[in-house]
């Protein structure tokens, strides 16, 4: 789409697939995602299990990747 419309992309998908395959599973899984164990947080007392939505620092780390994107894409059209 972004080609077809001359837009510039962010391959967030793949920029994220990469950085959490380097990280490893386990790591993401605990640190980044909204994945929680049971009867620690009061508003998740059985915990729960959510591979989609992320904590504060999944989400850091996502936003760095649309900065970093973003640099990309402003240090090509300098050049």
């Amino acid at each position: 789409m972004a080609k077809e419309l001359h837009v510039d992309l962010i391959d967030l998908n793949q920029r994220s697939m990469d950085f959490f395959s380097r990280k490893g599973k386990d790591y993401v899984t605990v640190n980044y995602f909204m994945n929680l164990p049971a009867g620690v947080y009061e508003a998740y007392p059985d915990g729960q299990h959510d591979n989609t939505h992320f904590q504060p620092a999944g989400a850091k780390e996502v936003a760095r990747m649309v900065f970093e994107g973003l640099k990309q894409i402003n240090s090509n059209k300098l050049n």
